[in-house]
């Protein structure tokens, strides 16, 4: 929902940059998912010396739908891999 309403404020001929999450190729054998033992302790409260930014995978397939319906034409996207 969240993702849908920032795709009507764009003004026609506009420009927007998003960064989502949809998976890590570590998990390559599930398609990006972690398996359960993973997401949970992912859900852990921080330690206090970290700040927290929550990070949540989304469905590409939903959020490219959603940018159709709003007539977005065009679409660069740029693949992150962190240094190992």
């Amino acid at each position: 929902m969240i993702f849908r309403n920032l795709l009507s404020r764009i003004a026609p001929g506009g420009t927007a940059a998003i960064h989502v999450l949809y998976s890590k190729d570590e998990y390559a054998d599930s398609y990006g998912i972690a398996p359960m033992d993973v997401l949970a302790e992912s859900h852990r409260a921080p330690d206090s010396s970290s700040p927290e930014m929550q990070m949540n995978p989304y469905n590409v397939n939903e959020l490219l739908f959603s940018m159709q319906k709003e007539s977005i034409l065009r679409l660069h996207t740029e693949f992150y891999r962190p240094r190992r």
